[in-house]
C-alpha cells in the first residue's frame, strides 16, 4: 500500500479491519481491508448494492457526506457517526 501512496496509521479501533489512508493533511481516499467472508465485508456489499440498485438513495448518501463534511470539517467522529446511522437504516430497512 506504502508504494501506490497510503500509510498505515495502525490500530484505529475498527475490529477485523486495518485501515489505510491517502492524503497527508486531508485525507481523499480510505481503503478498508477484512476478510473477505466477515459479516462487515457482507454489510459493506450489501450497502454498496442497494446504491446501485436506487439512483435517489445514491445521491441522498451523497447529499449527506457533503453536508456532513462541511458541519464537521474537524470532527471525523461526528461525520462517521451520522453517516454510519444511515448506512445501518439502508442494511436494516426490511427489519422493521
Amino acid at each position: 500500500m506504502a508504494r501506490i501512496g497510503y500509510d498505515y496509521p495502525g490500530d484505529i479501533g475498527i475490529p477485523g479491519e486495518r485501515v489505510f489512508g491517502r492524503g497527508p493533511e486531508i485525507r481523499t481516499h480510505l481503503v478498508h481491508a477484512l476478510a473477505a467472508n466477515d459479516s462487515t465485508w457482507h454489510n459493506y456489499l450489501a450497502f454498496r448494492d442497494a446504491l446501485r440498485a436506487d439512483a435517489e438513495l445514491a445521491r441522498e448518501y451523497h447529499l449527506l457526506k457533503l453536508a456532513l463534511a462541511k458541519r464537521y470539517p474537524e470532527d471525523r467522529g461526528s461525520y462517521t457517526r451520522w453517516k454510519g446511522a444511515f448506512i445501518e437504516k439502508v442494511l436494516h430497512h426490511d427489519e422493521g
